[in-house]
C-alpha cells in the first residue's frame, strides 16, 4: 500500500513494488528473490482489486500498472 501511495497518482508495476518491498526488508535484489516477492505482491494486488482499493492500468508493452482507486 505504501508503494501505491508514494506513486503519486502514476501507475506502478508489480516489479517496482516488489523491489521497494525488498529494499525495505533489506533483501538482496537477486533474480530468484524478485520472482518470489513479485508473486506475493501480485496476489496482494489482486485482493486489493477485488476489494475496490486498487485497479490495474494498461501500460506500454507487456506490463500493467497499478494505482489506488480514489
Amino acid at each position: 500500500m505504501d508503494a501505491l501511495r508514494k506513486a503519486k497518482g502514476a501507475p506502478i508495476t508489480s516489479l517496482e513494488i516488489a523491489r521497494q518491498v525488498m529494499e525495505g526488508r533489506g533483501l538482496k535484489d537477486d533474480g530468484r528473490a524478485v520472482v518470489v516477492i513479485r508473486k506475493r505482491v501480485g496476489a496482494c494486488l489482486a485482493k486489493l482489486r477485488e476489494k475496490g482499493v486498487a485497479r490495474d492500468v494498461p501500460m506500454a508493452g507487456e506490463y500493467k500498472g497499478w494505482e489506488l482507486v480514489r
